[in-house]
């Protein structure tokens, strides 16, 4: 489970290239953070310390266009350029142009060659965006610690263990070390979104290495998971249902993932209450082969289109 979320996020050229349209993160490996503006222009919003870009371009800058390619209209398209660019790339020389009001400014990233027609398995670049990420995550670890119970720390220590490494395991080993510490239990909370990713983490990592010190970590989650559950499935945040926000407050894609973590946790042996993993199997299988896995309240039959994942979660999960 964790290596399948893993391969398929990191390895992506979409996801690291792209968010198609607005508010950019980082444009690959270039360091270069942007906002695509009204007119198709690129305005630099920050250059990551330690980057290609750094020196080279600065906030506020206007990128007209990169490798003599202008962004289209559409935000699939410009994701689609972007990710092809960074791709080229890599699987070229490394240098990217970009063409500002008055000049050109090269910036090369790291060569990593092609992907192979089975990525991300079976491909070297695919196993070397993994290990420059896992690396960066070790880092991240030492220094500001990912023991948080959040989303995004579930998803880096899935990461890590997706590598099958000994070294990012002794990673992850020290970031549950710490998180015990302090762990009080007896649940994590109402927030779905960081019980199901968690929970998941959490439960790999048990069926890893059997640390029984983790053990109430895993109960906890499966007591929220049981306190918070509404008709078989879960909301936003748990705590208050809006009427207005998803036809009533279900919130699939991160009730998917804490259906995910009941039944991987009955494989750790942990205390999950029999009632709850029925009613969330009755709710899910619902939706499973029927079309996509809904964002909230809603019928699953509007068929396969563009549905963040959630779709492939419930089919891990089944």
């Amino acid at each position: 489970m964790a290596f399948a979320i893993a391969m398929a996020l990191l390895a992506s050229p979409l996801v690291r290239a792209a968010g198609g349209g607005g508010p950019l993160g980082n444009f690959g490996p270039t360091g270069v953070e942007f906002t695509i503006q009204r007119d198709l222009t690129m305005e630099v919003s920050a250059v990551q310390a330690g980057s290609p870009a750094e020196g080279k371009l600065e906030k506020g800058q206007v990128i007209r266009a990169i490798n003599g390619k202008k962004l289209p209209a559409g935000p699939l398209e410009q994701a689609k350029l972007l990710s092809d660019l960074i791709t080229g790339a890599e699987a070229g020389d490394g240098v990217l142009t970009f063409s500002l009001d008055a000049k050109e400014v090269a910036i090369a990233v790291p060569v990593l060659g092609s992907f192979s027609k089975t990525w991300p398995v079976d491909c070297d670049k695919s196993r070397k965006i993994i290990r420059t990420h896992a690396d960066y995550l070790g880092r991240l670890a030492k220094d500001k610690g990912l023991h948080a119970h959040n989303m995004s720390h579930g998803l880096a220590i899935l990461a890590l263990l997706s590598t099958g490494e000994d070294g990012d395991l002794e990673v992850v080993r020290g970031i549950y070390r710490q998180r015990m510490k302090g762990f009080k239990g007896p649940d994590t909370g109402s927030h779905s979104w960081h019980n199901g990713y968690q929970g998941m983490a959490v439960c790999e990592y048990y069926l890893r290495t059997g640390d029984e010190t983790v053990m109430p970590l895993i109960n906890a989650i499966c007591e929220s998971a049981r306190k918070w559950q509404v008709h078989g499935g879960w909301t936003h945040w748990a705590k208050g249902v809006n009427p207005q926000y998803t036809g009533g407050g279900l919130m699939n894609p991160a009730g998917t993932n804490l259906l995910t973590t009941l039944l991987l946790a009955q494989h750790c042996g942990a205390k999950v209450d029999e009632g709850t993993l029925q009613r969330a199997l009755v709710y899910f299988y619902r939706f499973a082969g029927h079309g996509s896995n809904p964002y909230g309240d809603h019928r699953p039959e509007g068929g396969y289109g563009s549905n963040n994942g959630k779709t492939e979660m419930l089919a891990m999960a089944m």
